[in-house]
């Protein structure tokens, strides 16, 4: 296999009604395995039964501990009673297209997770989301971000990452390693789109790559798409960029991008009278002067920017309610974006963009919960299959707790955390059923499993401080609806008057 570039898998907006248990079967995994897998013939080697072994050891992990091809080696003997070898097992594992048959599976596993069915069964109940991004007028709001993870030295050949990696927070430089770009949906409640590259690739590109900007034909993974609606991309300063705009817009999508703290762009007009005084203070009433000068008057700022194209975009400074202690953050937070003041008013950028939590918990989710770590190998095709398998595992555990959400009253939500990383045991124990148990069986436990999430995973009462912080989603998605809600009305009232 060449070096990697971007490895993707992207969710199909078909309808899905599958079930993921159904998906994951023994049953359904080898008859997947005899269409995409890539032996001619199995020998002692079951591909099946290993990917339900994998998934289930991944599922199982509560920590970030190293994961050894040895002990996954034991745990698939011990569940399927061959007497493969560790060498043979591996050699296995390493034959081209392996990746690709666990990259069509985790697709399809996100896909099962992020069904229509089921997420608008979570949302007639739980509609914060959907009455956010009517508020907005857009289909869905996606957060674009990235986590990394080390990879053995000796697979440093296979990424073009120049032995480079993130500075530590020491100063010292980190090894290179993996970075997993995900696009997570906020109505479906998790990723949407995942690619995995090295981990110095330029995040724009994957922006780019995910297909939402240049759809591609058919989709990411063969058929069944249907056109997307207009979409909210919400990212931080390393997606930004004129030609990623650019894109987004004529894709007829929208954009909020942090920029930079201290923005160079020209000043090209005030969007509101309350900044008179403030503008009457600059050269030429502000027009024409760097839009970091607004910074001194210490107080937000509405105004279009003119970019060294001569495109006008605007430009959001906004002075956050949240003490910069309880945020760890600068005083100002600074963005672009394309919707207009009366769609997105300036006091709803903040919440919106400190919704992007959401995507930070998913990460952690999967590093913590799910082993999103690299294998002890330094062969592509087996790295690649575990990140795959970590997917799969963590779209498992995301099906699980919306159908346990459903049978919680409205005021009551379910913890990502505690879902992902306190049942670890339990979902390891449903990966190995689905190879031993029957149907019937399965749905049974699957059940009881779903009444201990709702029972043990639910969230602990909001206390008063982080009700003050605003450290809730819920509680920042109905700040976004109010604030859009309220600039809308406004806006139609002066049109009346």
């Amino acid at each position: 296999m060449s070096k990697l570039s971007s490895f993707s898998i992207s969710v199909s907006t078909a309808r899905a009604n599958a079930s993921l248990t159904s998906l994951l079967s023994y049953e359904n995994l080898c008859f997947f395995m005899s269409e995409f897998g890539p032996e001619q013939r199995h020998r002692k080697f079951d591909r099946a039964a290993f990917f339900i072994c994998a998934v289930g050891m991944l599922a199982g992990r509560a920590g970030p501990e190293k994961l050894m091809l040895a002990s996954v080696a034991r745990s698939y003997r011990s569940m399927t009673g061959s007497d493969i070898s560790s060498k043979c097992l591996w050699n296995r594992l390493a034959l081209e297209g392996s990746a690709y048959a666990a990259r069509l599976l985790a697709a399809a596993a996100l896909t099962a997770a992020a069904g229509e069915s089921l997420s608008e069964t979570v949302l007639q109940k739980h509609g914060s989301a959907a009455a956010m991004c009517l508020s907005l007028g857009v289909d869905d709001v996606i957060f674009f971000d990235g986590t990394e993870f080390r990879v053995p030295l000796r697979s440093l050949k296979n990424f073009d990452c120049k032995g480079k990696g993130r500075k530590k927070k020491d100063g010292s430089r980190g090894s290179a390693g993996l970075k997993v770009h995900i696009g997570f949906s906020v109505k479906k409640g998790c990723a949407a789109w995942l690619s995995v590259t090295g981990a110095c690739v330029s995040e724009r590109g994957q922006l780019e790559a995910s297909g939402w900007i240049k759809p591609k034909d058919g989709g990411a993974d063969g058929d069944g798409e249907k056109p997307r609606g207009p979409v909210l991309f919400v990212a931080d300063r390393g997606y930004s960029g004129l030609e990623t705009e650019r894109e987004i817009t004529e894709a007829g999508h929208s954009f909020l991008i942090r920029c930079r703290d201290r923005p160079a762009a020209k000043i090209a007009s005030f969007n509101g009278d309350e900044y008179a005084e403030a503008a009457s203070e600059l050269k030429n009433g502000g027009i024409g002067c760097p839009a970091r000068d607004l910074l001194r008057f210490r107080r937000s700022f509405d105004v279009n920017v003119r970019n060294e194209d001569g495109s006008v975009t605007r430009l959001l400074i906004c002075h956050s309610p949240i003490p910069k202690e309880a945020r760890g953050e600068t005083e100002f937070m600074i963005f672009r974006t394309s919707l207009t003041p009366c769609v997105l008013p300036l006091k709803a950028a903040v919440p919106l963009y400190r919704l992007r939590w959401c995507i930070e918990i998913f990460n952690k989710c999967m590093k913590s919960g799910n082993g999103l770590a690299a294998v002890n190998s330094g062969n592509l095709e087996i790295l690649l299959q575990f990140v795959m398998f970590s997917v799969i595992a963590c779209a498992l555990k995301t099906w699980a707790g919306k159908r346990a959400r459903i049978r919680l009253s409205q005021d009551k939500e379910i913890s990502v955390l505690i879902l992902h990383t306190g049942l670890c045991g339990e979902f390891e124990q449903l990966c190995r059923d689905l190879y031993t148990c029957s149907r019937t069986t399965l749905w049974r436990k699957l059940s009881r499993l779903e009444e201990r999430i709702a029972s043990e995973c639910t969230k602990a009462p909001l206390s008063s401080t982080n009700r003050d912080l605003r450290k809730d989603r819920d509680l920042l998605m109905n700040d976004v609806t109010e604030a859009c809600q309220k600039g809308q009305l406004f806006v139609k009232e002066q049109k009346a008057a």
